[in-house]
């Protein structure tokens, strides 16, 4: 009889391998069926149990023969896929190597490349065969870089022979010059010159430790020269601290803020003209700032002042307009309106008030002036049409009265003369009741009616004289 203990724990071991297999642990699944094998070979087993426990054990590696022809599989298809993803960059990094003008582009391309190799899963064939022509790209770029150094040597030579020369004119300049700025300058240009050129680094570093004497003496040279300055801007520091105590005291005390303006203007100006230490020029120039902004605080001030009584005075002069221009729309007291304007005008001379509100009140004035005068005129022209009217009226009356009188006097002096011819006549004369003696009283009547009717003519012709004068006084209104 088999052991039937040493059975059932094989089987319960084996079947526990068996439902665990899977892609990452197949390996170590198969190393310990491996292990198992030899202990059958140890165990009393029946012959039907030893058959079962080889039966499952060979279930168990067919699971895991296919979990291994799978991986290989998946291997066979990513290494193909990264063939011919990397395959085609090998190949422009070999094109890169041999036509790319840029030899340090081609390197860092050829670089790229090789990093893509990194945890790239490929057959060990074709990642030799790519590493190899990658390999042919890098000692080209070798050879190309062995050859490009040779030829920049003797180039760097050349540029050396060439600029040397100037250098040294530089290193000179700088020992004597009196303008450092420029010099200066001169020497950054020529430094940026050397580092434009494609030089070996011996050659450089050789022109640019050159290049650094003259920067050095005209280091020293602007050491001797900012003592110098601070003296000089010592001194300047004394003098605008003399004029900033003049114009503090201007902007503090002043009425005339014009003046006092240009005074600290004048300040200002020195600052941009004297020469001054950074920290004294800080000190000095917040000080000038703090007396613009008194002076400026102040002139507001005035300001609000001189607006407060210009308030005033437009709230007084306000009312009087519009009472003036309310008058000049409705009166017919045409002088004493316009009177009463201009007395309010004159209330405009020598007060303060604010432009706008003098123009506003002046423009409603100068209203009431052309709003009187309009309706004075066309009053004038309604009354002169009615009274030139009345006078031509009259003086027709009296034109026509005189030529009247003109008439009766005639016929009264005609009446006269024939009186008086009838008076003489002979066959009148030896009449015993005389009838010149009536002829006479009818002449005597008709002389005084003649008489009395030439002084009524004269009252008529002084009478029309002053209608005529009256009539030309109303027309020369035009």
């Amino acid at each position: 009889m088999g052991n039937i203990q040493g059975f059932s724990n094989l089987r319960k071991e084996i079947l526990s391998i068996k439902q665990v297999i899977n892609a990452d642990n197949y390996r170590e699944c198969k190393d310990r069926l491996i292990a198992i094998r030899p202990m059958l070979s140890t165990e009393n087993l029946s012959r039907e149990d030893r058959m079962e426990i080889n039966l499952l054990i060979d279930d168990c590696f067919r699971a895991i023969d296919y979990l291994r022809d799978h991986e290989q599989k998946q291997f066979e298809e990513a290494s193909r896929s990264n063939f011919e993803r990397i395959a085609p960059l090998v190949e422009e990094a070999h094109a890169k190597a041999f036509d790319l003008e840029d030899i340090r582009e081609a390197w860092d391309f050829c670089i790229g490349v090789q990093q893509e190799f990194r945890g790239v899963r490929m057959k060990k064939e074709s990642r030799e065969l790519l590493y190899g022509r990658l390999q042919e790209a890098f000692d080209r770029l070798k050879q190309r870089k062995s050859s490009q150094m040779q030829e920049q040597k003797l180039q760097s030579e050349k540029e050396q022979r060439e600029m040397l020369p100037d250098i040294e004119g530089l290193v000179q300049q700088a020992e004597h010059t009196a303008d450092i700025s420029e010099s200066w300058q001169q020497l950054i240009d020529m430094q940026q010159k050397i580092h434009e050129k494609n030089l070996s680094p011996e050659v450089r570093n050789k022109l640019l430790g050159k290049l650094q004497d003259a920067f050095t003496i005209l280091k020293i040279k602007r050491e001797q020269e900012s003592e110098l300055f601070k003296g000089e801007a010592s001194d300047n520091a004394i003098q605008i601290e003399k004029m900033l105590i003049e114009g503090e005291k201007v902007a503090a005390e002043s009425e005339h803020f014009r003046e006092a303006f240009d005074i600290l203007k004048n300040i200002q100006q020195a600052f941009r003209e004297y020469k001054l230490l950074a920290e004294d020029r800080e000190l000095l120039y917040g000080r000038l700032q703090l007396a613009f902004e008194t002076l400026k605080e102040r002139q507001d001030l005035w300001y609000r002042e001189r607006d407060k009584e210009a308030i005033e005075n437009y709230e007084m002069l306000k009312p009087l307009v519009e009472a003036g221009l309310d008058r000049a729309q409705k009166s017919m007291e045409f002088k004493k309106t316009r009177e009463s304007l201009k007395r309010t005008q004159e209330r405009f001379k020598g007060i303060k008030m604010r432009s706008e509100d003098r123009q506003s009140l002046y423009s409603k004035l100068q209203k009431a002036f052309e709003i009187l005068n309009r309706r004075h005129d066309e009053y004038l022209a309604t009354k002169k049409e009615k009274m030139e009217l009345q006078v031509n009226y009259q003086l027709s009356d009296v034109e026509l009265k005189i030529e009247e009188t003109w008439k009766e006097i005639a016929h009264d002096l005609s009446r006269i003369i024939e009186l008086e011819e009838s008076g003489n006549n002979p066959l009148f004369q030896n009449q015993h009741s005389s009838p010149s003696h009536d002829i006479q009283n009818q002449i005597l009547v008709l002389k005084a009616a003649v008489a009395h009717k030439e002084k009524i003519l004269e009252e008529l012709t002084e009478q029309k004289s002053r209608l005529t004068e009256k009539r030309d006084k109303w027309r020369e209104l035009d």
